[in-house]
């Protein structure tokens, strides 16, 4: 730095360019400021720090109960499932009757749900096979009830 603009500086004298220089109480009291902002900032981001953890917790609290309530949702809703009302044939239509499980024979019953598996339907699988262990739970395939 300037040595000469340095002596201007610390006296508070104009440089030669007539500009006056900022006196050392000027500057004292723009650093106090600042220090008194800094201070206030520091305080209101105090407050706010449990913000992002408790936003953490709310989204994982969400991703873990919006599931299980949507899938109760589609459970919840048994009255709804079929069966064939007889096993598909080569040439015939598919899908030509349904009857609802409750009137299907048990057997007739996993033994579609068996073909569900097989055919890859998981998910309707699972459907049919909570509900049939609802109304039957004592079968045991191959012997029956």
């Amino acid at each position: 730095m300037d040595p000469d603009l340095d002596r201007q500086f610390q006296s508070g004298r104009p440089p030669a360019g007539g500009e006056a220089m900022p006196s050392a109480d000027h500057d004292a009291r723009v650093l106090e400021a600042a220090r008194q902002a800094a201070l206030r900032l520091r305080a209101r981001t105090g407050r706010r720090r449990w913000s992002a953890p408790l936003a953490l917790a709310a989204g994982i609290l969400l991703g873990v109960t919006v599931p299980e309530g949507l899938r109760r949702a589609t459970v919840g809703a048994p009255a709804a499932l079929t069966i064939p009302a007889r096993v598909a044939e080569r040439g015939s239509q598919p899908g030509a009757r349904a009857i609802p499980v409750e009137e299907a024979r048990p057997e007739d019953w996993y033994r579609y749900i068996q073909e569900l598996i097989w055919a890859g339907e998981m998910e309707e699988a699972e459907l049919h096979l909570r509900r049939f262990v609802q109304l039957h739970p004592r079968y045991r395939p191959g012997r029956g009830e």
